[in-house]
């Protein structure tokens, strides 16, 4: 038992914690055994810990396999995992900038077509026809959007957003609000989950908007947002 001794200060790479954890069932299941032949009254007793070590192998090979598939990047080293963080923070960046670029597109593309419609008429015309269009293309974020509970929630009140993601994260209504206004380029996050989202330029100004409309969720709701806020300021305090 002595040659398995683990030492936690020199568990300090994740795939050392797969070693130390193969070492700790090792001796666990023989911690098991060993007891299980040692008793003899009551009979049950031996059998549960046979049965417990029989168990064990499963759900640490389950477990094994859990971490090398869905957490794999998080049992890399430290510096491998900041690196992959970053990797993704770039890819969401230059995905959601393609998508404004594809938007830029069909909005010139759009101007085009309606300045040929109009044919002498459209001449010059160019920038006021992509500024309506720009606005048009506002308001209807304004209208998919601006009703978002947590838009309202990142804009009125950032303070208490982790409290909010955290007694939400579950809920799939929340998941869905959330994940419309990150697909659309109105929030944006750091990490996973959604503690460190924040609202970009494109989340304020849509937000200002439904705010003069009377549109956010804390004004079409005020009654329900007042007490959601007084219960997060009751469980803070």
């Amino acid at each position: 038992m002595t040659d398995h001794k683990i030492n936690p200060e020199k568990v300090t790479k994740p795939i050392q914690l797969l070693a130390a954890w193969l070492v700790g069932l090792i001796i666990v299941n023989a911690s098991f055994l060993l007891a299980a032949q040692q008793i003899a009254k009551p009979d049950w007793a031996a059998a549960v810990l046979v049965i417990a070590a029989v168990v064990n192998v499963p759900v640490f090979i389950g477990a094994l396999f859990l971490l090398q598939t869905k957490f794999r990047a998080q049992i890399q080293e430290d510096s491998y995992y900041a690196q992959y963080l970053e990797n993704e923070r770039q890819f969401t960046q230059s995905s959601r900038a393609d998508a404004a670029k594809v938007v830029e597109q069909e909005i010139a593309q759009t101007a085009e077509k309606i300045i040929k419609s109009l044919g002498a008429e459209g001449r010059g015309k160019e920038q006021p026809i992509a500024e309506i269009l720009r606005e048009s293309q506002q308001d209807l974020t304004v209208a998919k959007l601006g009703g978002s509970r947590s838009l309202a929630e990142l804009y009125v009140s950032p303070d208490t957003w982790v409290a909010i993601s955290r007694k939400w994260a579950k809920n799939e209504s929340f998941i869905r609000d959330i994940e419309a206004l990150l697909e659309d380029g109105l929030v944006e996050k750091k990490f996973r989950g959604y503690k460190h989202c924040k609202l970009t330029p494109l989340g304020i100004q849509i937000a200002e908007i439904a705010e003069k409309q009377g549109l956010l969720f804390s004004q079409k709701k005020p009654e329900f947002w007042e007490r959601e806020h007084e219960e997060l300021a009751d469980d803070d305090a």
